[in-house]
């Protein structure tokens, strides 16, 4: 039994490796050596295997033990949800979402190409098939504050892992909210009403996957994916690195 942990074990550091395209040096979470000679060591390729059962497929809610099946949460089954699929990685907290807030608030960007090759191991294992990757933007005034925006940042690399266009303008943000983590769950949706809009020329008639760091309440992706459906969007999936 510990052999057949130890090979599964390692099929997982093998699939990230492929995921990230990168193999041999040091692990790229931990810095030692990986034992199998790819990007992760073992104990780091454990620790970032993926979620597998226990959530709600159309919101990625967890409401079960992770040896639960997936099965749609009742929220969803009363009020389907605006967009048409979610695919996640991993719970936060977890690994995976620390090395997320080390890429958000730490500022160590060399973060991203782990946490974007999970999240394209996310989209391959969920058989995602879009035209147009666009992250959740910043409003430019944040932007400056923060010099970059982390969904920007994972999905780049993202819409080239999975064979899409990058629109980096597809969603634009026009009003300066306060940040959702500072509100209550119902101020929320309020908060962000209207803070989006879209570029018709960029989703207009096109099937989008709209990427965003860590997934909480999903207030503010829902108010993106109200916008984008306006812009006329064919249909919008949501990649989230880690769900709440």
């Amino acid at each position: 039994m510990q052999r057949a942990a130890a090979i599964r074990i390692q099929a997982g550091v093998l699939g990230l490796a492929h995921a990230l395209g990168i193999f041999g040096g040091r692990c790229r979470r931990c810095g030692a050596a990986p034992e199998s000679g790819g990007v992760l060591c073992d104990a780091c390729g454990q620790a970032l295997q993926p979620r597998t059962g226990g959530y709600c497929p159309d919101c990625g809610a967890i409401f079960a033990e992770e040896s639960a099946p997936v099965s749609r949460c009742a929220a969803c089954r009363k009020s389907p949800p605006p967009w048409s699929g979610v695919v996640f990685h991993s719970v936060y907290p977890s690994a995976l979402g620390e090395l997320v807030l080390e890429l958000k608030y730490g500022r160590r960007l060399s973060r991203a190409a782990i946490i974007t090759g999970c999240m394209a191991a996310a989209c391959q294992k969920a058989g995602v098939a879009v035209d147009v990757v666009a992250p959740v933007p910043l409003h430019p005034k944040r932007l400056r504050m923060r010099g970059f925006n982390q969904s920007a940042v994972l999905a780049r690399p993202l819409a080239r892992k999975i064979g899409a266009a990058y629109a980096s303008t597809g969603l634009r943000r026009v009003r300066d909210t306060p940040p959702q983590v500072s509100l209550p769950r119902k101020a929320r949706q309020k908060n962000i009403k209207g803070a989006f809009i879209a570029n018709e020329e960029l989703v207009s008639g096109r099937r989008v996957l709209l990427v965003d760091d860590i997934m909480t309440t999903g207030a503010t992706l829902r108010e993106a994916c109200r916008t984008l459906d306006k812009a006329g969007a064919k249909s919008v999936v949501l990649c989230i690195a880690a769900r709440a």
